[in-house]
């Protein structure tokens, strides 16, 4: 389990590094506020050790990701988030829905107003429910690379065997992830 998620942050931190420097490079007012935004992240990364984390915590963390990204197009990125925490205090395990971010701004087609990147999120007492969606760029995919859902594939049937949703749905124009866990 550990293995699995110091890959996790280092691929985070490779996209982000990439990210400022191209704020940097642009010479942006920006990048400040991402370096920032981006040691916020870390600190979370480093000094939050434990196995399960608050769905709230976890979501601050995911709005900074967003905010990260966001600096790095001159266009508008167009982002629908439903956030329903029908249950206080929900606990999933830290990094689960952070690289579904990444991969949607990666991968994603962020220009088009009319399919924005969607992000939903829903809890109830016996369950969380996490969709993101987004409609797929038309560039070669990496050769290197997809560590990202194959660790959350991994450490989801690690730590809820039997008890977990993890699906990946790909057409030919979007792209989405849907995972459902036990609440804790």
């Amino acid at each position: 389990m550990s293995l699995l998620r110091s890959q996790i942050n280092p691929h985070f931190l490779l996209n982000s590094l990439n990210n400022i420097y191209s704020l940097v490079y642009q010479k942006s007012d920006q990048s400040l506020e991402a370096i920032d935004k981006l040691s916020e992240v870390l600190k979370y990364s480093l000094y939050e050790k434990k196995e399960m984390v608050l769905l709230e915590d976890e979501m601050k963390q995911v709005y900074k990701i967003i905010d990260l990204y966001k600096m790095r197009f001159d266009y508008p990125i167009i982002i629908k988030t439903e956030v329903n925490l029908d249950k206080e205090k929900c606990k999933i395990p830290p990094f689960i829905i952070i690289p579904l971010i990444e991969n949607a701004f990666k991968h994603g087609d962020l220009k088009d107003r009319n399919q924005p990147v969607e992000i939903k999120i829903q809890t109830n007492n016996n369950w969380i429910k996490v969709d993101v969606k987004n409609k797929k760029a038309n560039q070669a995919k990496d050769s290197v690379g997809g560590i990202g859902l194959d660790n959350i594939r991994r450490r989801l049937n690690i730590i809820y065997p039997d008890q977990h949703e993890f699906q990946i749905n790909e057409t030919e124009l979007n792209f989405s992830v849907h995972i459902k866990i036990p609440t804790s």
